[in-house]
């Protein structure tokens, strides 16, 4: 079964690329407006391999965005609260801080809440401490295998 996928922008667009509207292809009823900006979902439903020849489309023409499942943008998830307090028990009863690297002015992927740890004294997160992922849709902690395997199934990226 083909995963149901929406292709989330990572930066502003102009309504008027013609990137954008050449999306119409895979959803006719997709509208952009000239004079807007569009960022985040798209509104597609397309299946996952064809959103991976579109993310890569727009990386080639400098655009970042990411392919993701639909489940992330049409069901409840977890809020950056919640994350923080996973992070948190993640973290367990070793002596870090847990920082939310969530930034009002940077989008960031919509399928995880990032959190650096730091331990005391360090000056960064590598030298005492690291970045825990939550996902946003069940809680659980992206371990690097699941993060490798998405960048390249649904994103194309080694």
């Amino acid at each position: 079964m083909q995963k149901i996928c929406d292709i989330y922008l990572l930066e502003d667009i102009s309504g008027s690329s013609g990137l954008l509207k050449q999306l119409k292809i895979f959803e006719p009823k997709l509208l952009f407006e000239e004079d807007q900006f569009y960022c985040g979902f798209l509104g597609l439903n397309v299946n996952r391999i064809v959103g991976v020849a579109i993310v890569t489309h727009l990386r080639n023409n400098r655009i970042k965005s990411v392919n993701v499942p639909v489940e992330y943008r049409d069901k409840n998830l977890m809020s950056e609260a919640e994350a923080e307090a996973v992070a948190r028990e993640h973290a367990g009863n070793r002596d870090v801080a847990v920082r939310s690297m969530a930034r009002k002015e940077v989008v960031t992927n919509p399928m995880y809440w990032c959190f650096q740890l730091e331990a005391p004294g360090s000056a960064t997160a590598m030298e005492g401490g690291g970045i825990v992922t939550v996902d946003r849709l069940d809680g659980h902690i992206w371990q690097i295998g699941e993060t490798e395997e998405y960048m390249y199934d649904y994103n194309n990226v080694l």
